[in-house]
């Protein structure tokens, strides 16, 4: 399981919207209130979705290394691009 963490993370709306985007697309997941996604795959079939209402959003894994919990695997869904970086 990948576990999301959206930024900015005070906004509600984004959280909602993009836990909503990953249930569609796998409403096999899980039903806590933490946004988890099954595998990458389901990721990025949620992110067009999200885009439709946030089109500068995009995804990005976390550095293995900076994780602490290494069984944890987390992405960020960043509301608004960073100039300069790449999408996902």
């Amino acid at each position: 399981m990948i576990r999301v963490q959206p930024f900015p993370p005070h906004d509600e709306a984004f959280a909602n919207h993009v836990r909503s985007a990953v249930r569609r697309v796998a409403p096999e997941s899980s039903a806590s209130p933490d946004i988890e996604a099954p595998s990458e795959d389901t990721l990025r079939r949620a992110l067009s979705d999200i885009r439709r209402r946030y089109p500068d959003v995009w995804i990005r894994e976390q550095a293995f290394v900076a994780r602490a919990d290494r069984a944890t695997e987390t992405w960020y869904a960043f509301r608004d691009e960073v100039p300069g970086s790449a999408r996902r």
